[in-house]
């Protein structure tokens, strides 16, 4: 980073990285690597200024998912042996070559050769302009910018549990015999590429199997955007009003291109792809399941674009009535204009007779689907705050919004078209004396309607065309208290902890779900009760200064599906960081979940939200990251 004076009263900033990163569970292959830089130019005029600033990124970062870490046969048997809780990934140098097939709408095979460690690859450029002058008291403000980008997705995703590798190879054996000859004796399992020679025995490991899928994105986006506002303080016989006027509008879009397939691999930290073929009673292969680890070729095809545009107009106000007595308000109001279309698919045979694995691909039909629409929305804010001495205070806030179907349901076949409605309230009282503060908040926060609508993985076709959809209302209701201390001047300790109670209400389900069982219950991934603890000292060394800090963590037990039928274990962590500052060096080293805990982030949202994972803890997730250590060196000028 390099800023200052380039003339009278121009100046200048630019900076950026780069950057290349193993990863905190190691696929392979850099996890991170790319770049981006940032640039911006000022003048200052007489009565405001003007700035001209721009971005470029070209950057690579990969999805980290889900993944098995217990035995479904006995939950109570860790998988850490295969794959390791705090360092264990499903991502693996054996999907860096992945053959993507599908046809398209004039029936012409075609074929995407994908690498997994390209994982989510974002380039975009953007360049904005920005001007704010004082008019005798009216403020003028006035922005825009333009984005242009390319964004292409590379991920491996969780689907189903491993199962028994004997249970998968049988429920396959009918179907073998049909398509490759009643001379099928048995199923094996090979070593994805190698033609069934390389023998693969799960009963040497871990005893199972299990697929997942590799989904490729590709999406080119465009986004234009403007901003005009004037903003006026006004002194009145009634305290002093601050009022700010506006408009927005925006143009933006993107084309969709998105094709998943189904894998099999082993049980195994970067795992191998797996084939299943099948065998003669003399062990020759006549045919197989897979073909080179792919269990089901595209399953799930979509493509289409999008464009939109947009107009919002808002106001908002600050009004000081008397010292200590402040109320605020703020409303938008936002009209939307989608435009776009989707392709259309149907099921097809590639024809590939020596292979199962393309019996029941996804294939562009040639028919395309229009869509239009225009949502609108409003939202608004009104709030208070009392300061009944210079040490206490109180204030409260309620707040509407409204979210309202975005872009790509415009580019889809079959959307869920839903505007989401809440309402919020907050109160608190607040208590500030020097360096010490506590604010205690309650808040009601009130979904109506709620979308809790989602995509299920179909294990039997391997088709994400599950749509399973609740439309109902979610209710949270809470309290929130931070703080911080300082008896002294080198220690302080901060923290914070919330207490909620997430639940779902009056849902409706059409696809033969029992909506009456998810009522009440505690709403997905969410925690009744989470907060931290902060302390840190500080003292003079030589020259310069040293800090201390610590942090510890907690979150509370949550469940994976909508039944809370399978919970995420509450956790705790322990974090700490030490800096040393010398004039213009500072050095850092900063440790994260020092006591390695283990803790769920997510179950597999691909099959759980439904039916859960059939034990009481979740079995299939996202766990922590296990212990680690930053160090960070850098020098000011």
């Amino acid at each position: 980073m390099q800023s200052g004076p380039i003339g009278e009263r121009t100046y200048f900033a630019i900076g950026g990285f780069l950057r290349q990163h193993d990863g905190y569970r190691d696929g392979g292959f850099p996890s991170d690597k790319g770049g981006q830089i940032r640039a911006n130019l000022k003048h200052d005029l007489d009565n405001g200024f003007v700035k001209v600033s721009m971005q470029y990124t070209n950057d690579h970062n990969i999805f980290y998912l889900p993944i098995p870490v217990a035995d479904p046969r006995n939950p109570s048997l860790s998988l850490d042996p295969y794959i390791d809780y705090h360092t264990g990934t499903l991502n693996s140098p054996a999907l860096r070559n992945v053959n993507v097939k599908y046809r398209d709408g004039a029936g012409v095979l075609q074929g995407l050769n994908r690498d997994l460690a390209d994982g989510r690859h974002m380039r975009f450029f953007n360049v904005g302009l920005q001007y704010e002058g004082d008019f005798d008291g009216w403020l003028v403000s006035a922005k825009g910018g333009f984005t242009k980008g390319k964004s292409s997705f590379d991920a491996f995703y969780s689907t189903t549990n491993p199962v028994s590798a004997n249970t998968f190879a049988a429920s396959y054996l009918t179907a073998a015999r049909t398509a490759f000859g009643a001379d099928v004796a048995r199923l094996g399992y090979a070593v994805a590429g190698t033609n069934g020679a390389t023998v693969y025995d799960p009963g040497a490991a871990s005893g199972l199997i299990m697929s997942g899928q590799y989904r490729v994105s590709e999406s080119d986006f465009y986004s234009g955007q403007a901003d005009l506002s004037v903003t006026r303080k006004f002194e009145t016989g009634l305290g002093t009003h601050d009022v700010r006027v506006g408009v927005y509008g925006a143009a933006y879009g993107n084309t969709l291109f998105q094709a998943y397939q189904d894998m099999l691999i082993e049980v195994q930290s970067q795992p191998r792809t797996i084939d299943l073929v099948a065998y003669s009673a003399t062990g020759a292969a006549l045919g197989s399941v897979t073909q080179n680890g792919v269990l089901r070729y595209t399953t799930t095809l979509n493509q289409g674009e999008a464009d939109a545009k947009m107009v919002a107009v808002y106001a908002n106000d600050t009004w000081e009535i008397t010292d200590g007595l402040r109320v605020d308000g703020g409303i938008r109001k936002e009209w939307y204009d989608y435009e776009g279309f989707a392709l259309l698919s149907t099921a097809a045979d590639l024809g590939d007779t020596t292979t199962l694995a393309d019996n029941a691909t996804r294939a562009f039909s040639g028919a395309i689907v229009s869509n239009k629409l225009k949502p609108s929305a409003t939202n608004w804010t009104a709030g208070v705050n009392y300061d009944f001495t210079d040490n206490f205070g109180a204030y409260g806030r309620v707040s509407n919004l409204e979210v309202p179907p975005q872009m790509g349901v415009v580019s889809s076949t079959a959307p869920t078209i839903i505007k989401t409605k809440a309402r919020q309230y907050e109160l608190g009282v607040k208590a500030s004396f020097g360096p010490h503060y506590l604010y205690v908040t309650g808040f009601y926060t009130k979904f109506d309607p709620f979308n809790a609508t989602f995509i299920a993985f179909n294990p039997v076709t391997g088709r994400n065309d599950q749509p399973v959809p609740f439309i109902g209302e979610a209710v949270a209701k809470g309290v929130e208290v931070d703080g911080r201390i300082k008896p002294v001047s080198w220690f302080e300790l901060a923290g914070s902890v919330t207490w909620a109670d997430p639940q779902y209400r009056n849902l409706a389900n059409t696809s033969g779900a029992d909506p009456t069982a998810v009522n009440g219950n505690q709403i997905i991934r969410e925690a009744k009760f989470f907060g931290n603890v902060r302390p840190s000292v500080r003292f003079p060394v030589g020259g310069g200064e040293v800090e201390i800090a610590g942090r510890y963590e907690w979150v509370g037990r949550r469940y994976v599906d909508l039944f809370n039928l399978t919970a995420l274990p509450a956790y705790q962590t322990f974090g700490a960081s030490a800096s040393a500052s010398f004039g213009n060096w500072r050095f850092q080293v900063v440790g994260d979940n020092l006591t390695n805990a283990k803790g769920l982030t997510e179950g597999n949202p691909r099959t759980d939200q439904l039916a859960g994972q059939g034990a009481s803890d979740a079995i299939y997730g996202r766990p922590l990251f296990g212990r680690s250590f930053r160090f960070i060196l850098s020098r000011s000028w």
